[in-house]
């Protein structure tokens, strides 16, 4: 990848690992200083992750930020633009990605409170709240980019509650975009389909699961972080200066 985004400041929750470590890293790649955003327990991880993007001439830093209960986002932007001061750098956001989410298993019989609450707070309350609390630092033409999922579109009961956060936080990105479009800030979401990460690990490591989902998926293969990373890095540069309020599923053509 070439500079293009050299000058660039980059804020990736969730980025210690999977589809948010590939992400960072090809921001990274590409100039920007990027910011990685992880649980407490994966700062090793995100330190890992940082690393690797220094050994490659890229600049980044990560952040302790444990996501989801209220104020949680509002706290990760503090520290976010503190950290920035401490680097000696212009407190600024060119662009904003939202990958925490995930949610388990569960139709409405086996809901509790708590865990609505978990996953409603994961994908919509922290997406909306960081946008509000990152947004007078924003610069016009920057670019927020939502990690939505392919089951906002799916009818699955089994994944009741996750499928409805990520409908909301999709109608939110297209809202979003309408808002802020007069301050030239693009607002994207990607679906990823059946993506081979950690977390899907335990579904795809059992066969009949696995055949399932290659079977129906039309590129007979699961999809790599990179398909993600290559997809968000598009909607960050001027290649994609004019696209807002779209939301791209990349699934390789899963259930169609």
């Amino acid at each position: 990848m070439t500079a293009i985004l050299t000058g660039k400041i980059a804020l990736v929750t969730g980025g210690s690992y999977g589809i948010g470590q590939a992400i960072a890293e090809a921001l990274a790649a590409s100039g920007a200083l990027v910011a990685i955003a992880q649980h407490p327990d994966d700062a090793n991880d995100a330190a890992r992750v940082v690393a690797g993007i220094a050994a490659k001439g890229g600049q980044a830093f990560s952040i302790d930020a444990f996501l989801g209960p209220a104020g949680s986002a509002e706290a990760l932007g503090e520290r976010f633009i503190a950290a920035l001061r401490e680097r000696g750098e212009t407190p600024a956001l060119d662009i904003l990605v939202n990958n925490v989410g995930g949610g388990g298993y569960g139709r409405v019989p086996d809901t509790t409170n708590e865990n609505f609450d978990e996953v409603v707070g994961r994908n919509v309350r922290v997406p909306y709240f960081l946008v509000q609390s990152l947004l007078p630092w924003m610069r016009d033409g920057g670019s927020v980019i939502n990690i939505s999922s392919a089951a906002a579109r799916l009818v699955n009961p089994d994944l009741q509650v996750y499928s409805l956060a990520k409908a909301a936080q999709n109608k939110f990105t297209q809202v979003l975009a309408r808002e802020l479009g007069p301050q030239g800030i693009r607002v994207n979401g990607i679906m990823p389909g059946f993506i081979d990460t950690v977390v899907n690990q335990p579904y795809l490591s059992v066969p009949e699961n696995l055949k399932s989902v290659l079977d129906n998926t039309a590129l007979g293969r699961l999809g790599e972080p990179q398909d993600i990373a290559d997809v968000a890095h598009a909607l960050a540069t001027p290649a994609f200066r004019f696209v807002t309020g779209q939301v791209i599923e990349v699934g390789g053509g899963f259930s169609m």
